[in-house]
Parts: structure tokens; C-alpha cells; sequence
């Protein structure tokens, strides 16, 4: 739910509902156009974000990306704050901010908690979870598109400032409490949320109990079951199915998987 909140105090829908208000305000004629930009780099850069976060985790880019966005928003409203918005250069700054800001959210924060939300909770309440999880992001959706407008008209700019500070609230939130879950089971979640020897910022080298599909569960038994393959036991002793060079090594064991009769009165005299 904490998630939920903050990807809403990020500010992203401060620029999606109101932009073409903001951009009337620093001179754009045409508004709408800018607004047309911000939500196709938002649109593309989601594809983006789907890539790292399959290939960095869940942790990296959410603690990146609060960083980013808390940085292009510091920037956004000191700007509009010490310097006349109308004038033409700053309001290329703040547009290209703006810009870079989504291109932030657009990759981490955007998919990275809906992602989350889906692969976090374990089965008995999942469903449950998830739903106050989203009624969460939907209740502060509400609250920031209804004060906004009062909250810009007394402080203006200045709006950015506390935007930039629940970015930074946020990179610490997933520092300190979320837990690594990327190529892990729901099952394996749940055993690593429910152990308290690991915490939140080790948790990208926890390995789950065994049994649970995670994460380079797949190479290790493939490498066992490879090792194992090689080996077999014959009268009492294990017998390497290769040779040193590579050749399959003579068995007691045919081809087409039996004893042949010669084999097993040998092995049966061995034993003896």
C-alpha cells in the first residue's frame, strides 16, 4: 500500500492532469503539443522499463529511479521559482525536466510497482492484498488530482519541492523494507519475507529453502543432473561414463539400458 501511495506522490500525474495548465504558464502557446510529448515519452519508455526491470531486479531501478525523478523535480521547481517561468529559455528547461522526469518513471516507478503488486503476496491473501494495494494507488490518485489545483494556486512551483521529497522517501522505503523478488516464486517470497535472518538490503543473495523454483535453481540442477548423468555404480563401485578424452567409457550397462547376462555373473561373483 506504502508502494501504491508513492508511486502517486512521485508527481508523474502532476504533469499528466495539469500540464497544459503548467506549460500555459511558462509561455507555450501551444500546450497541448508538450502535453502530446510527455505522454508519448511516457508511453515509450514503459517498454523501457519493462526490460530493466527483468534484467536489474526490482530493488536497483526503483532506488535509481526515486533518485532521478527527485532530482529532475528539484530542478523543475527551483527553476520556476527563482526565475521567471514566461521567459522562453527557462521554460525549455523546465519542458525538458519534465521530459527526462517521465523518462525516470516511465522505467522504474511506473511498471516496477504494478509488477510488485502481483509477485509479492503470497497465495492465502493475495487477492486481498493486491486489492488494498490498488485501492491505494486509486485513493491518492483522487487526493492529488483534487488539491492540486488549490495547492499550485497558493505555492505554485514550489509544488515540486514536495514531489521531490516522496521520490526520496520512496528510494528509501524500497532500501530499507522491499525485498529482492525478481526470478523467485511466490512461494520463495513468502519464505524469504518470513525469515528473519535476511533483510531487506541482502536480500539479492537470499536463497530461498530448497525445492522452491528461484533464482539460479535452474543452472544448479542442470549442472547436478549433468555431473550425476556421467556416474554410474557397478559392483559396488562408481564408474565414469566418459573417458578423460571425451569417449563414452566400456560399462556394464548396454546400450539399449540391460545387463547383458556375461556382466551380471560378473558382478554377481564381484559382490560375492
Amino acid at each position: 500500500m506504502s508502494l501504491q501511495a508513492l508511486q502517486q506522490l512521485t508527481g508523474s500525474n502532476y504533469f499528466f492532469y495539469y500540464g497544459a495548465t503548467i506549460f500555459t504558464s511558462v509561455g507555450i502557446s501551444d500546450s497541448y503539443v508538450t502535453q502530446i510529448i510527455l505522454g508519448a515519452v511516457n508511453f515509450v519508455c514503459t517498454f523501457l522499463g519493462l526490460y530493466v526491470m527483468e534484467h536489474f531486479g526490482r530493488r536497483k531501478p526503483l532506488i535509481i529511479g526515486g533518485l532521478w525523478q527527485s532530482m529532475w523535480l528539484f530542478i523543475v521547481a527551483s527553476v520556476g521559482t527563482a526565475k521567471d517561468p514566461a521567459q522562453k529559455e527557462i521554460g525549455k528547461v523546465m519542458i525538458v525536466s519534465a521530459c527526462l522526469f517521465i523518462l525516470g518513471y516511465a522505467s522504474t516507478w511506473a511498471p516496477g510497482i504494478w509488477i510488485l503488486t502481483g509477485e509479492t503476496f503470497p497465495l492465502r491473501t493475495r487477492a486481498k492484498q493486491a486489492a488494498l494495494a490498488t485501492a491505494s494507488n486509486w485513493l491518492w490518485n483522487f487526493l492529488l488530482a483534487f488539491f492540486t489545483p488549490f495547492i499550485v494556486g497558493d505555492i505554485q512551483y514550489r509544488y515540486g519541492f514536495i514531489f521531490a521529497s516522496c521520490n526520496l522517501l520512496g528510494a528509501v522505503v524500497v532500501y530499507f523494507f522491499l525485498y529482492e523478488s525478481s526470478g523467485l516464486s511466490l512461494e520463495a517470497v513468502d519464505a524469504m519475507y518470513s525469515d528473519r535472518g535476511v533483510k531487506a538490503w541482502q536480500s539479492s543473495s537470499s536463497i530461498p529453502p530448497v525445492g522452491y523454483h528461484s533464482r539460479g535453481e535452474d543452472v544448479a540442477t542442470t549442472k547436478t543432473k549433468g555431473e550425476v548423468g556421467h556416474q554410474e555404480f557397478v559392483g559396488g563401485e562408481k564408474r565414469d561414463m566418459h573417458g578423460g578424452d571425451g569417449s563414452r567409457a566400456p560399462t556394464a550397462i548396454g546400450d539399449d539400458g540391460r545387463e547383458s547376462p556375461a556382466d551380471t555373473a560378473s558382478r554377481t561373483a564381484a559382490s560375492e
